[in-house]
């Protein structure tokens, strides 16, 4: 059984079983957020940037995945996920919503990631997930990927499937798609008063 800890700039990964030091880090920027992403990698957050640490080698330090967005400047981090081949990853803040008094006082900002292509795009949202499934008569499996988002008028899922990968992002006067949308789930209709808690801002899911 492995722990990690992050204490500003130190980055250390113990073995309770054994009570060892398996590797540490002394990092150049404060982590902000960090969460284990499979059995052996950690997922750590900087100012700045995203950073993978495999605790296989022993050694080596936190790879350097992808700087973050602007869209994402100032926001509290308040998750992290990759897709199961780590092809694809998204990043996830909030922030308060002082631009528009009158919409939902937590404003969500994801930056959604292509590995093999390099490149991000900026989407508004609090949760998202990957998954894959297996469709009857399809020889590969489907890639999704799926997201909330709250606004002052209610709250959007929205379930995306990568069957092709036209890729794109919201860079100056280039704009294009990123995933092509086959499935849009309606808006759900909330009549009570808008929540501030964070806690309810993440749908149930049964993705892992």
């Amino acid at each position: 059984m492995l722990k990690s800890t992050a204490a500003n700039r130190t980055l250390q990964i113990f073995n309770i079983n054994t009570k060892q030091k398996v590797k540490s880090h002394e990092n150049n920027e404060n982590v902000v957020f960090w969460k284990w992403i499979s059995e052996s990698a950690l997922g750590i957050v900087t100012d700045t940037s995203v950073f993978h640490w495999n605790i296989n080698d022993t050694t080596s330090p936190p790879q350097k995945i992808f700087d973050r967005h602007a869209t994402l400047a100032g926001s509290q981090i308040i998750n992290y996920r990759t897709s199961a081949d780590e092809k694809w990853m998204v990043l996830i803040g909030i922030s308060g919503n002082t631009a528009n008094p009158s919409a939902f006082k937590v404003k969500g900002a994801m930056q959604l990631y292509s590995r093999e292509r390099g490149v991000s795009q900026p989407i508004e949202g609090h949760a998202a997930a990957f998954a894959e499934v297996k469709i009857e008569g399809n020889q590969h499996v489907t890639k999704l990927f799926t997201f909330a988002v709250r606004t002052g008028n209610g709250a959007k899922v929205r379930v995306f499937v990568a069957v092709s990968f036209f890729f794109g992002v919201n860079l100056g006067l280039v704009s294009c798609m990123l995933w092509r949308s086959t499935i849009r789930l309606p808006t759900l209709s909330l009549r009570r008063k808008p929540l501030t808690s964070t806690s309810h801002l993440r749908p149930q899911t049964t993705s892992p």
